[in-house]
């Protein structure tokens, strides 16, 4: 019996893939900043309305709940997981564990003291393709491997890009999977002997949202990985060895694997075959916000078989690699000159904001008209600030507001700014971000839900400080 702690879109899809699952059952929800939002989340999930909790403490209490799936941000991933375990509840962590290898130890020790289940939800190596890699590379199909290559890249919207406080950079939030995958194969050589990384850091931030990382392990092991926040990429990974070659393909999500193997005719060629891996099916009034999510399935299963046969970890990703992993993304940010702000330092990370200048702005979208509350000298409307901004389209208009005094405005969407869309919640736990730039509201009447993006209007002052908000 699961609780899901954090109702975010990752949760959603999670909960989306649980209904292929035949041996387990969602009993029970919390989100943090609202009951109403957890109810909400449950009604979508068959979970009954007095197990839609408003508090994390709360769910963690409630013994019906036998494993807790965490997709909380990555700053808060210790202090959620510490307080399951405390319970007495078998976890499943989104990835990564903590915001480093110290937090990750303390959490092992944690599980480990009292006995329980604890798994990272690096789900790729839960999928069958994956599985079936390792058994192939264990009874050397390809000889020994020499090399990895592993790429992750996908365009995210700038302001989705990096965290300093919450943890989100190119490296935590997807060149965690490409480093896994160099551990597969070489994780029985023990943490790399060498590690040279070399990214891009967000001008503003610090925060990388792109890095190439190369790997040495042993004495001639080697892993060259790229992923990128930019812009798309193959995504690809390949195990290279003395006899052949094996791909998966998505790198991250994998449902082909193709092995080719040296024909010993001192030619060069190759022997190929590709074995695909279909998805479980998309059931009738299945939604997915991620691309292969119902690839969760395989990793809630894998969960569940482990703690019915008193397993305390996953053999497909034990917690020796998942420590190891973790010191390997924390070589590979000093590396890079990453370093994240823990939350508890939040405001040294934050410039002090004077109160007597602090606004708050409410915004319901469905009458596209404001409210603003405090001081300062504000501007407001509905249009566009120039004419290069008009809109192509009858159906699009824009919000903006601008401070010519106030150091900071907090913006707060209002229940009627999610219109009618039921593929919307507000305040999502795993989107939570903290923008620091002038930024522009956007609704089209083909999307009732409300979209984020920046904008460089002409001379306008208005620099928002801090904003949680659900896309």
């Amino acid at each position: 019996r699961w609780g899901i702690l954090g109702c975010g879109r990752v949760s959603a899809d999670f909960c989306e893939a649980f209904r292929n699952v035949s041996n387990g059952r969602i009993v029970a929800c919390a989100a943090s900043r609202s009951r109403r939002r957890a109810v909400a989340f449950g009604r979508r999930y068959g979970i009954k309305t007095q197990k839609c909790y408003g508090s994390y403490e709360d769910l963690c209490s409630d013994e019906t709940v036998q494993v807790v799936y965490i997709a909380t941000m990555h700053s808060f991933h210790k202090e959620h997981a510490l307080m399951a375990l405390a319970a007495g509840k078998h976890v499943l962590i989104e990835k990564p564990m903590g915001m480093n290898a110290e937090e990750a130890k303390i959490i092992i020790a944690a599980a480990r003291h009292r006995g329980l289940f604890l798994m990272e939800g690096v789900w790729t190596r839960c999928f069958p393709a994956v599985r079936e890699a390792r058994r192939l590379l264990a009874r050397g199909a390809i000889g020994r491997v020499t090399s990895v290559f592993a790429d992750y890249g996908k365009r995210v919207p700038p302001h989705r890009r990096t965290d300093p406080v919450l943890g989100r950079g190119a490296t935590t939030d997807m060149g965690i999977y490409t480093i896994a995958s160099a551990a597969m194969a070489f994780g029985g050589l023990g943490l790399p002997s060498r590690v040279a990384a070399a990214g891009v850091l967000d001008q503003k931030t610090r925060i990388d949202v792109a890095a190439s990382v190369s790997l040495v392990y042993g004495d001639r092991e080697t892993a060259s990985l790229h992923y990128s926040k930019l812009a798309s990429t193959p995504e690809e990974t390949r195990y290279v060895g003395t006899d052949g070659v094996i791909t998966l393909s998505p790198g991250h999500c994998p449902t082909m694997l193709r092995i080719e193997t040296n024909v010993p005719d001192g030619c060069g060629r190759r022997r190929s075959r590709t074995m695909s891996f279909p998805l479980p099916k998309v059931l009738p009034g299945q939604h997915y916000n991620y691309r292969h999510s119902q690839g969760y399935a395989y990793e809630a299963k894998e969960v569940i078989e482990c703690i019915r046969r008193g397993a305390t970890e996953s053999q497909e990703y034990t917690l020796d690699e998942s420590l190891a992993v973790c010191h390997t993304v924390d070589s590979v940010l000093r590396a890079l000159g990453v370093s994240f702000c823990p939350r508890e330092r939040e405001k040294a990370c934050t410039p002090p904001e004077d109160p007597s200048s602090l606004v708050e702005i409410q915004i319901p979208a469905a009458s596209y008209a404001s409210t603003v509350v405090g001081s300062g000298n504000f501007k407001k409307g509905i249009g566009n600030r120039t004419n290069a901004d008009k809109p192509t389209t009858n159906d699009e208009e824009d919000m903006w507001v601008s401070s010519a005094r106030s150091s900071a405005v907090i913006i707060q969407p209002t229940r009627s700014m999610l219109g009618n869309s039921k593929k919307r919640e507000d305040g999502d736990e795993d989107d939570v971000q903290i923008i620091r730039e002038p930024t522009r509201i956007q609704r089209t009447k083909s999307n009732p839900g409300i979209s984020i993006s920046r904008n460089d209007f002409e001379n306008s002052d208005l620099e928002i400080k801090a904003h949680h908000f659900s896309l």
